[in-house]
């Protein structure tokens, strides 16, 4: 008979597994919509993340999964300055993706993921995943993202509303967890 904890390991070692698995479906070639969609709450948006990063920067194909198209030789300038919006967007996301088309699916798909880890999610009702091209073609069109990255500020390199992070406060966390540690 195993204790609560054990269980409670065991349930979150089998998450863990099945998370990656699924990571791993997502990188290979040849997922299809409705795999996509099914096995969505099976993973959350950091390793989604991982799934886009690891196709484009080491498989050298579209970020998104559903998109097998080589990328192209990759920009070097990291942000975009819009002439018609007078702003500057950050476009380390966008070069993951082979086309504008790709990266906005992407962020749809990505935006609709669970923050919360597999494990953590025992009894947590998740809103269905909708694909892309299933909210263009509905009648309840919203508007549609800017194919570029959020917009910085040009100063600090972050993105606008995000505050500067407060190092001395980090400090004082950072002993204050050191010295729980110890006791």
């Amino acid at each position: 008979m195993q204790s609560k904890q054990q269980q409670i390991i065991e349930h979150r070692r089998c998450c863990e597994t099945l998370a990656q698995r699924v990571v791993e479906d997502f990188i290979e070639d040849n997922v299809k919509p409705v795999d996509l969609v099914e096995k969505s709450r099976f993973i959350d948006r950091l390793r989604y993340a991982d799934v886009v990063e690891e196709r484009s920067e080491v498989q050298h194909v579209c970020g998104y999964p559903l998109c097998n198209a080589a990328l192209g030789p990759i920009p070097a300038q990291r942000y975009h300055i819009s002439l018609a919006d007078k702003k500057v967007y950050d476009m380390t996301k966008r070069k993951l993706h082979c086309s504008d088309r790709c990266y906005q699916a992407s962020n749809w798909y990505d935006k609709q993921l669970s923050e919360t880890p597999v494990w953590a999610r025992k009894g947590l009702e998740l809103p269905p995943v909708r694909l892309y091209s299933e909210m263009a073609a509905s009648a309840e069109k919203e508007e549609t993202p800017l194919a570029v990255g959020p917009e910085v500020d040009v100063v600090t390199h972050r993105p606008l509303g995000q505050p500067a992070p407060q190092l001395p406060s980090l400090v004082v966390k950072e002993r204050q967890c050191a010295s729980a540690t110890r006791t």
